[in-house]
């Protein structure tokens, strides 16, 4: 016999939808949004133990390394982080640039002038404008140039060999990194920090306001012991949520 979960997004931030014990039936995505413009949706697994991963760029910098433990951990980094300097923005989340051939993508921080602290791209309209997580301050910027680092916090990072790191908890800069539960491996200077293959299932779909999105079995398939299951949204809101309906 079939059973049902319903699970609400209320915010831009990257959330995690559960799927201990799923053997997916259909997943429904129901836009609550009562104006006018559709938001838009991303949801994509992840691999959770360090097979399907791949280079981020991002390096330990610190000659003495890193012990492994279980306290919270700042990590020196660099490498992995680029630059757009053709970034228009003006006390609005929605960002301007020039194509960047998918450069940017959803989870990335985000930092530079006007830009909130732990501020991430929320969504990307197209090769040339994304979506902040918050919006900018100080007024208009032109050609302003953002950094991105591409770092998803609360996704697992892993050595080369797929032995895992830690779970990425906070990002201060650029050149920083907080595993708020410790390190699971020593770590060494120059190491390199691997992250999970994204294998999306939609990518920036526009959902229209009070209308549903329904994926088939087929659609949707993926064993949950072996990947996790994510989901972002442009705009949603407490009064203009996402209802995720998994049908198991």
């Amino acid at each position: 016999m079939a059973d049902f979960s319903v699970q609400r997004v209320t915010g831009t931030s990257i959330v995690e939808v559960p799927t201990t014990n799923s053997d997916f039936k259909s997943v429904v995505l129901t836009s609550n949004h009562h104006i006018g413009t559709p938001m838009i949706v991303s949801m994509w697994a992840t691999e959770q133990y360090g097979n399907d991963i791949a280079d981020t760029g991002v390096n330990v910098n610190l000659a003495l390394g890193y012990d492994a433990g279980t306290s919270s951990t700042a990590v020196t980094v660099d490498g992995g982080s680029f630059t757009d300097a053709t970034c228009d923005y003006n006390n609005d989340p929605t960002i301007a640039h020039d194509d960047d051939s998918g450069a940017i993508k959803v989870g990335m921080q985000v930092f530079g002038t006007g830009i909130p602290a732990a501020a991430i791209v929320a969504s990307v309209t197209s090769d040339t404008s994304f979506e902040l997580s918050a919006s900018t301050t100080g007024g208009a910027v032109t050609n302003g140039t953002l950094t991105f680092l591409p770092i998803i916090l609360n996704e697992k990072l892993w050595k080369s060999d797929g032995t895992l790191i830690g779970t990425p908890t906070a990002v201060s800069s650029a050149t920083s990194i907080t595993f708020g539960d410790g390190l699971s491996q020593d770590l060494v200077d120059n190491d390199d920090m691997y992250a999970s293959v994204y294998h999306y299932f939609l990518r920036n779909t526009k959902i229209p306001g009070g209308t549903s999105l329904k994926l088939e079995d087929s659609d949707i398939y993926l064993p949950p012991n072996l990947y996790k299951l994510w989901v972002s949204c442009d705009s949603c809101t407490a009064n203009n949520p996402l209802d995720i309906t998994i049908r198991r």
